[in-house]
């Protein structure tokens, strides 16, 4: 029995149960980003820890569109595949990559250029001033990548598969636990970049995989 009609014929528990616990944990697995680099920067000073800390609320506020973007695309492919239409389904998962192209590019460079107001405007101490700037420029930069993992992981859900994003997502995070270390302290030919490190590794492994 293949997805789709496990979904439509099958169990309504069991194929909720399927559908459920990769998203559970998908989810879980995005606070492994934060956990690593609060890991790694609390080693090497308050003021390293301190500076995502400042930026995550800024960025999360931006990445709350993705949410949005996302659950619309999942809803016009689940409306299409349900109905068999395929044609439809991925015209709709066209339409909403292009809307995420350019919203995703348009908050990007705001974000990249205005950070700086932002954190004046937030009155960051000078001694973390610098450090949260670049931390939340380099993440702000990734935005499209992290908009596209977003995205791409609700659209695969439109049509069932839960379990795809999930386990991109463990790759992600798998890539960023071991990246955070090398970047922030410069362990053998890498360079020591300490915050902007840890913003490098979250980028980095987020894009591999969108």
């Amino acid at each position: 029995m293949d997805r789709r009609t496990e979904i439509l014929k099958g169990s309504i528990t069991k194929a909720l149960f399927a559908l459920m616990w990769p998203i559970v944990l998908g989810n879980l697995m995005q606070t492994a980003y934060n956990l690593a680099d609060t890991f790694w920067l609390g080693k090497l000073s308050k003021e390293a820890l301190a500076a995502p800390t400042i930026s995550w609320p800024i960025i999360w506020l931006m990445l709350s569109l993705s949410d949005g973007i996302g659950v619309a695309g999942t809803a016009l492919v689940a409306q299409h595949t349900g109905a068999g239409n395929r044609e439809g389904a991925n015209r709709a998962a066209g339409q909403v990559l292009t809307f995420l192209l350019i919203i995703s590019c348009l908050l990007a460079t705001m974000g990249f250029l205005i950070i700086p107001s932002l954190m004046r405007w937030m009155r960051v101490e000078p001694l973390l001033f610098d450090k949260a700037v670049s931390y939340s420029r380099i993440v702000f930069a990734s935005i499209p990548f992290m908009f596209g993992f977003f995205v791409f992981s609700g659209l695969l859900r439109g049509v069932g598969d839960t379990v795809t994003p999930m386990k991109l997502g463990a790759v992600s995070v798998m890539m960023n636990i071991i990246l955070d270390p090398l970047l922030i302290f410069g362990v053998g030919f890498f360079p020591r970049l300490e915050v902007s490190g840890a913003a490098i590794a979250t980028a980095f492994s987020r894009g591999v995989v969108t």
